[in-house]
């Protein structure tokens, strides 16, 4: 009878042990950090942003944290799913690739499926609704409203790849990074150009010019270098 005690007792902590957390942040100077889970799950986190990870998963428990945004390469347990707590929704997901992106000012969360299937659940753990790839849902804490869109994949999960993601943003918008990440003056001389939109993608480890050759590819633009002088006119 002893013996039974101690093996059952011994059983029961490994199902119901307390669990001994790590936290992984990223400031300022780091972009990107991949990170692989105890389960074998991959995640990209990115800069600014907090993930909280137990050193092991339990045998019926796989819940992680997040303040920021990361994404999600999830490694398939047909029993147990693996969680993902936010402070507004939490994410259950079996076997599957999603990115989720907190904004603590805006008080929302935005949710994009790669691939697989997620279900989305409220702070008490109750379903809400489950997403199909190529969805965003955001989720506005200050109204407790959901909105779902069709998005481009691709586009919305290429930062972890360290690229620029352009997305429906204007000519002026992309010089003013442009600006910062070549540490030059990029002059518009073209109030028309400067609100021009773009849709592309751009490799960070790009040159300035290569770039600049692209943009040209892609609207009537013409361009001149004069050291750490840019002029992009029509």
């Amino acid at each position: 009878v002893i013996l039974l005690l101690v093996s059952f007792s011994a059983v029961g902590w490994n199902y119901f042990k307390p669990e001994t957390y790590m936290t992984i942040a990223l400031g300022d100077s780091e972009s990107v950090k991949k990170v692989t889970l105890d389960d074998g799950s991959v995640v990209w986190l990115r800069g600014n942003s907090v993930l909280k990870i137990p050193q092991s998963f339990s045998a019926v428990n796989r819940t992680v944290s997040l303040q920021g945004e990361a994404f999600f390469d999830v490694a398939k347990n047909a029993q147990y799913p693996l969680y993902v707590s936010t402070n507004y929704v939490n994410i259950k997901v079996l076997g599957t690739a999603f990115n989720v992106k907190t904004d603590e000012k805006h008080q929302n969360v935005e949710t994009v499926l790669a691939r697989g299937k997620v279900a989305l659940l409220d702070k008490q753990w109750n379903p809400i609704l489950d997403m199909s790839p190529g969805e965003k849902v955001t989720y506005d804490n200050n109204k407790n409203e959901y909105a779902t869109e069709v998005v481009d994949v691709n586009v919305c999960t290429a930062w972890r790849l360290n690229q620029f993601v352009f997305e429906n943003v204007t000519l002026r918008e992309i010089v003013n990074q442009l600006s910062v990440k070549f540490n030059v003056n990029i002059n518009l001389e073209s109030t028309k150009l400067a609100q021009r939109k773009f849709r592309c993608v751009i490799n960070e480890d790009e040159s300035l010019p290569d770039i600049l050759k692209l943009l040209k590819y892609l609207a009537p633009i013409q361009y001149r270098i004069e050291g750490k002088e840019i002029f992009i006119y029509e």
